[in-house]
């Protein structure tokens, strides 16, 4: 079938295609910070207009390469799912408040200041450690279209700075806003396209025995220690026998008698 220009106007006609610039990042105070005095730093509800781009993040397999019947091709099987840091670019304000709250966050998860050896802040000494219920907090990434619709919605659980970038200062920037690059790790993503989950609906049942031919209960399941359990030959076996990590095993009583 020979290629049609007018099938794929009339199909980007049909659907649009999405802007880059149309999205807000939220970012929520995290409990470390919240009710602090930051009379220096920009509050949390206002980052979300100074936020200037996000890369949105691949969703990266890890695989592991097999040989099926040992020799032949390579072949790749999943073996584990990664997060990857999250990067941001931020707009420094005039005041610089933007700067300031990311160096108090980064200070939140581990104090970098030795002004004095021995002071405290959050309780933490000179490059002590905070706890990550404390610094971590969720964060939001929500596209729109053109009609201010919400399209997409990325979630992103346990998220903290791990990375706060440097700042160009140059003569020559004199037409140029300063920006502030930021990378986030996080520990859970949701997207509004995944499926939604059913907890304790999974199709694993782990209340019988999956070794057993007849579904026994996993409480029934014989003990190693268990003296009413013996060792059997395949004969005398019977439809009442379960699996140990020592081999088949059967209760006493059930013993075949032929």
């Amino acid at each position: 079938m020979a290629f049609n220009i007018n099938d794929l106007s009339a199909q980007l006609g049909k659907h649009g295609v999405q802007k880059g610039n149309l999205f807000k990042m939220t970012i929520q105070l995290p409990p470390g910070l919240q009710g602090a005095s930051l009379p220096t730093a920009m509050p949390a509800r206002e980052l979300e207009y100074f936020c200037r781009s996000v890369t949105l993040p691949e969703f990266d397999v890890e695989t592991d390469d097999i040989q099926p019947v040992s020799f032949g091709p390579v072949v790749r099987r999943p073996r584990t799912m990664n997060f990857p840091v999250l990067p941001t670019v931020f707009t420094v304000d005039g005041d610089m408040k933007i700067v300031s709250f990311f160096h108090r966050w980064t200070q939140l998860i581990i104090n970098y200041d030795r002004t004095n050896n021995y002071g405290q802040i959050n309780g933490a000494l000179p490059f002590e450690m905070g706890y990550k219920n404390e610094y971590s907090t969720v964060m939001t990434c929500d596209v729109y279209n053109e009609y201010g619709e919400d399209m997409y919605t990325y979630k992103f659980g346990g998220a903290y700075p791990v990375n706060v970038g440097s700042i160009e200062t140059a003569w020559a920037n004199n037409d140029e806003a300063v920006t502030l690059p930021v990378g986030f790790s996080y520990d859970t993503l949701e997207v509004t396209g995944s499926g939604t989950t059913r907890p304790g609906n999974g199709n694993t049942n782990l209340t019988t025995n999956p070794f057993s031919p007849t579904g026994a209960p996993l409480s029934e399941i014989t003990n190693d220690a268990d003296e009413r359990a013996q060792q059997v030959d395949q004969e005398n076996w019977t439809d009442g026998k379960v699996l140990t990590r020592r081999g088949w095993r059967y209760p006493i009583g059930e013993r075949n008698n032929n």
